[in-house]
């Protein structure tokens, strides 16, 4: 009886090892992905890092983006952060409405310093889209909204594409030089590289399929299949270098 206690007593023993570290290692970190996001554990400060001007998109004004700087900075620095609702449910519904045309993301502004983009802020869609009627616990910027020309002066975005590489190193320039204009995103502030002169070479492979059911157990070759295959490569001729093969 003893023994038979014993025995008892260590698998329980084991048992119980087994389930906590099962907990610690899997149910905790699977909870803790899947726990929505809170204002205490994942709060955004628009103002880290010490900008002196936040431009805010008209998903937080409710109509334009608008410039905060100067005095209107310190006016409205309470209200300056949100919640950051990414988490696993989050991103697997975005993924999911997204299938169905919605926006994956709301932009919510971007932090400057002298000009220069500091840090870009968004926000799931799935996760703010009724941020502006129903989330004031997570959602500061909510404050701001419907403010108009008392939040800040309107701020006018310019999207240009250019076919030649010279006239968009020009347009670059020219924002650079100009200190009415700023660039919009932190990713912004390098210029992209200009045509390093490669293209896409196209490789057409045989059109011609070569059907062979293998023998289980047979390690000789085929010396037909041999043959065929000796024939489609002799079709192949070598290409000079730095050309490509017409399609």
């Amino acid at each position: 009886m003893r023994v038979v206690m014993l025995a008892l007593a260590v698998l329980a023993a084991l048992a119980l090892a087994v389930f906590v570290t099962f907990y610690v290692m899997i149910i905790r970190p699977v909870e803790s992905a899947l726990a929505p996001a809170t204002p205490e554990n994942a709060r955004v400060q628009m103002l880290a890092g010490a900008p002196d001007a936040v431009i805010v998109m008209p998903f937080v004004t409710g109509d334009v983006p608008r410039l905060i700087a100067g005095a209107a900075l310190d006016r409205h620095r309470a209200a300056l952060w949100y919640t950051d609702t990414t988490d696993a449910g989050n991103i697997i519904g975005a993924v999911v409405l997204g299938t169905m045309g919605m926006a994956p993301s709301q932009a919510i502004g971007t932090s400057f310093r002298a000009g220069i983009p500091q840090q870009s802020f968004d926000c799931l869609s799935v996760g703010c889209i009724n941020w502006p009627t129903d989330g004031a616990a997570i959602w500061g910027l909510g404050a701001l909204r419907g403010m108009g020309d008392a939040l800040g002066p309107e701020v006018v975005f310019h999207r240009e594409t250019h076919d030649d590489f010279a006239t968009y190193l020009a347009a670059y320039r020219a924002v650079e030089a100009d200190p009415s204009q700023w660039f919009s995103r932190p990713q912004d502030l390098q210029p992209l590289p200009g045509d390093d002169g490669l293209r896409l070479m196209v490789i057409r492979l045989p059109d011609e399929v070569l059907v062979h059911a293998p023998v289980f157990g047979a390690n000789d070759e085929d010396p037909a299949r041999e043959a065929e295959l000796t024939r489609l490569a002799g079709n192949w001729s070598p290409i000079p270098a730095g050309r490509s093969r017409p399609s």
